[in-house]
């Protein structure tokens, strides 16, 4: 009788990689805590990065100038995000047509795309770890693609000095942003897993290490999700 082969298993003693999707507020943290991952030997799938190929091709541009005309584009031709966002952020857009309509236009395929990236990382098998950094990977159902969801958690008062330090917003205009999302409480609550980064980077990277310990531990015994 022939005997069962092993599955081979990666860096991190597992038989497949393990997908771990990112949640937070905005500043929270979390292209930080997937750059650490990274550094562990995880793969990066960055929907912002796939949004930015997708806003190039020209079906979706012609989409997007038919919804707001020359106004959102550079002198190249392509688009020019800064100036979309400002549209689709705009006061007049505060009641969340224009992310509805920018949704429209790019989520069917971003998706597709994320799920095949994914796909094809696990088919290879040889990362211990996919991260998933989407803004919006719970409303867009993404969270089912991943063995566990990590809520990045930082103080409010952090996240505001993030972006104001690095995005150059206000308070106004990230409370703004954040009412196009889903309540941090939901995220949150949706988490299987809270990574806390009020800290700098070297307090962040032991968190991180936990995180990982603890998905290995999960994957390995069935019981992540």
């Amino acid at each position: 009788m022939a005997t069962r082969r092993a599955p081979e298993v990666n860096r991190a003693g597992l038989a497949r990689p393990a997908v771990i999707g990112l949640v937070g507020g905005i500043g929270s943290g979390k292209s930080e805590v997937a750059q650490l991952i990274v550094a562990r030997g995880g793969v990066l799938v960055d929907a912002d990065r796939i949004g930015h190929e997708l806003l190039r091709e020209p079906g979706v541009r012609d989409q997007v100038r038919a919804r707001w005309g020359e106004a959102v584009f550079g002198p190249d031709g392509e688009v020019d995000r800064a100036r979309l966002a400002e549209e689709v952020f705009s006061a007049s857009a505060e009641s969340g047509r224009g992310i509805a309509a920018l949704n429209g236009i790019v989520h069917p395929e971003l998706t597709r795309r994320v799920r095949r990236a994914v796909e094809q990382v696990r088919r290879r098998g040889q990362a211990p770890w996919v991260v998933v950094d989407a803004a919006l990977l719970l409303e867009w159902g993404l969270e089912h693609l991943c063995d566990v969801v990590v809520f990045v958690e930082a103080p409010p008062e952090e996240r505001r000095r993030r972006v104001r330090e690095g995005r150059g917003w206000s308070a106004r205009e990230l409370a703004r942003r954040e009412r196009r999302q889903l309540p941090l409480k939901e995220k949150r609550a949706r988490a299987g897993y809270v990574l806390p980064n009020g800290g700098g980077r070297k307090a962040l990277a032991p968190e991180v290490e936990k995180l990982l310990a603890a998905l290995r531990e999960s994957v390995r015994t069935g019981r992540s999700g």
